[in-house]
């Protein structure tokens, strides 16, 4: 697919301080967990027979969630909520489920794994067991924050960048989180290879760094920046925007690069995800900006614009 160039504006940055919001009908597969999937079904779903609303929940805590009305929602469960579905569900009664419509009064949860459809059904409450009815309430939890009903607020933090690298040590993309003097060191010794790192003094009593590689198989020029905003969501997690702006191959002049990024912001206790995406840009010009956008397209971020690409 032929990408197109735009230019993105800085208040881009915004558009991940909604609660549970992210791209309204947009894959969550930007969002990448720091570590391996923690659930153990393929897909989690609630199906609403009154409301004929859905949630779905992916085994990597991704969340979609459609209204009656066909509008889309995704999101992301934080790592403990989805734990704790997980300790639910194990103690709730499962039975195989036949590819039929939910009771109208009622519901259905549907649970694939392995490629096996299981789940249970009810047209009345009274037909739920207790194990059931306690699955149910943590579904419905995050039901009510998708449909923007629940009352935790969002915390906006701002990222202050303080180093940014064109030759790191680290091939792959990756993100750290570091909250020490001597995970500091690490990541200078270990993953900033021959970089000149000149860094302020950082109070880890108070603050703590992000740093972010964006791999050695960009195009050469490219460059990696965290958002100036990052948004503690309702979950309790920290979602961190990361854009890796990658101009063509065939600029000329350009060296190859693995590019990184390193920003402080206040000291928090709390789970961290990442949200990567690849933004295409015209090549530099002699100044080192990037030349005008060939089309600005204003609802580019409402509905996933095509020069936006993902990288598992």
């Amino acid at each position: 697919m032929k990408r197109r160039s735009i230019r993105l504006p800085i208040t881009s940055a915004l558009a991940g301080l909604l609660a549970i919001l992210l791209l309204g009908g947009c894959s969550t597969d930007r969002i990448t967990a720091p570590g391996p999937p923690l659930a153990s079904w393929e897909s989690l779903t609630l199906l609403m027979g009154a409301a004929g609303d859905t949630l779905a929940i992916a085994t990597d805590g991704s969340l979609t969630y459609r209204s009656a009305e066909g509008e889309a929602v995704a999101g992301l469960v934080s790592a403990h909520r989805l734990a704790a579905l997980e300790t639910t569900l194990a103690a709730a009664e499962l039975e195989e489920l036949e590819a039929t419509d939910p009771p109208p009064g009622g519901g259905r949860v549907r649970v694939v794994s392995a490629g096996r459809a299981r789940g249970f059904e009810w047209a009345t409450p009274e037909q739920l067991s207790a194990e059931q009815e306690a699955l149910l309430e943590r579904l419905a939890a995050l039901r009510a924050f998708a449909r923007g009903e629940a009352s935790e607020r969002v915390a906006v933090l701002t990222t202050e960048p303080i180093l940014a690298a064109a030759r790191a040590a680290v091939l792959a993309r990756r993100a750290r989180v570091v909250r020490s003097q001597d995970e500091l060191i690490d990541v200078i010794r270990s993953e900033l290879g021959d970089a000149v790192v000149l860094l302020p003094q950082i109070d880890f009593e108070r603050e703590m760094l992000l740093a972010v590689f964006a791999g050695c198989d960009v195009h050469p020029g490219s460059q990696v920046e965290i958002g100036r905003h990052v948004s503690r969501t309702a979950g309790g997690y920290l979602q961190v925007g990361v854009t890796v702006y990658e101009p063509p191959l065939d600029c000329g002049g350009q060296e190859p690069v693995c590019p990184a990024q390193i920003v402080r912001l206040p000291r928090i206790e709390t789970e961290i995800f990442f949200d990567w995406e690849w933004v295409a840009t015209d090549c530099p010009t002699e100044s080192g900006a990037a030349v005008e956008a060939h089309e600005h397209d204003s609802g580019a971020l409402a509905r996933c614009a095509s020069s936006r690409r993902t990288r598992g």
